[in-house]
């Protein structure tokens, strides 16, 4: 019996894999950073809010897939996350670490959304003939552009 596959299930799937790479990567940049700064208190407070979003994020894309093919509320609290990083680490590598993560799940998500979406084609529309290609040059004759 064959088994019907969700499309998105795939862009859910990298969305959790950024969400995991992204917090390592913070929380390795934070926890580092932690012998480096005078009041480690504002840096663990971002690295607080980068753990809970992070948690959040792969709660939300494990149980409900679907939410990776509208991405506009996914992005948005995403970008509320950042923002908060950047107010309590004042623009340090953790909020780099953090703002490089959201960009690539934006990519993850808003890149695969067409993807994820069916696509309508007008139904008038007759497939056109494949365009022949040229053959292949053999040895000794010129190559053509």
């Amino acid at each position: 019996m064959r088994q019907h596959v969700d499309r998105v299930v795939a862009p859910a799937a990298l969305g959790r894999a950024v969400l995991l790479g992204r917090a390592a990567a913070t929380l390795t940049a934070g926890a580092a950073g932690l012998r480096l700064v005078a009041d480690p208190r504002p840096l663990l407070a971002a690295l607080a809010v980068v753990a809970v979003t992070t948690a959040a994020g792969l709660a939300l894309l494990s149980r409900h897939p679907h939410v990776a093919g509208r991405p506009v509320p996914v992005l948005a609290a995403d970008t509320a996350a950042v923002l908060a990083v950047l107010a309590l680490d004042g623009g340090g590598v953790t909020f780099y670490c953090c703002a490089v993560g959201a960009a690539a799940l934006a990519g993850v998500l808003a890149g695969c959304g067409r993807c994820c979406r069916p696509r309508r084609t007008p139904r008038s529309a007759t497939p056109s003939p494949r365009p022949s290609c040229p053959p292949a040059p053999t040895r000794g004759s010129p190559a053509s552009c």
